[in-house]
């Protein structure tokens, strides 16, 4: 960043020791993270302490209790490195459930929902509405839906901010966002 400053609370993120940083970000990237060992021990990279109910709970919430649920082994299934064998939208699924089953100050999805079909996407989004109450949601997405609900919609084209709102407002504003609306919607209806 060549300008300007980012605040966590209000407190310039450049005094904030790293490791305090890290503590208060739950993570997405946008390539799904899993590791050689169980699922169990996949999801508790984020809380070593947490129960199994925890785990359960952040596995409802990611939509994901019913894939872990049908696995002969549940929690204890293991997985290889990156989680081969599972679909994409699984290991998705399992990765959010890792970043939410540690309270944090702020979230950052990073297209985390792309390998999801709208179906469980929409219901993804409305378990994590009440779990993320009171924290930062930062979401990246390059699809319309997973981002309509936002209090701030920042459309960037080509790295430049060109536009800012709600989806409303931008539906009003913005010639770039209706188009890419529209364009979402002809893929829609084509499917």
């Amino acid at each position: 960043m060549s300008s300007g400053s980012i605040s966590l609370d209000g407190r310039d993120i450049a005094a904030v020791p790293l490791n305090a940083l890290r503590n208060q970000l739950g993570v997405v990237p946008q390539e799904s993270w899993l590791f050689r060992g169980t699922i169990a021990e996949n999801l508790r990279i984020s809380l070593p302490s947490a129960t199994d109910s925890q785990l359960w709970h952040a596995l409802e919430t990611a939509q994901a209790a019913d894939f872990v649920n049908e696995l002969p082994q549940g929690l204890e299934t293991m997985l290889s490195q990156g989680g081969a064998g599972l679909s994409g939208g699984q290991r998705q699924r399992l990765c959010i459930a890792r970043a939410i089953l540690r309270p944090a100050s702020v979230y950052l999805f990073d297209d985390s929902f792309s390998a999801l079909d709208t179906v469980t996407e929409a219901k993804l989004r409305a378990a994590l509405e009440p779990e993320l109450r009171g924290a930062t949601v930062i979401i990246v997405a390059q699809r319309i839906n997973t981002v309509v609900s936002a209090d701030q919609i920042l459309l960037i084209d080509e790295g430049r901010l060109v536009a800012q709102g709600t989806h409303a407002e931008l539906l009003e504003s913005s010639e770039t966002y209706r188009e890419i609306v529209a364009s979402q919607l002809e893929t829609d209806d084509a499917a």
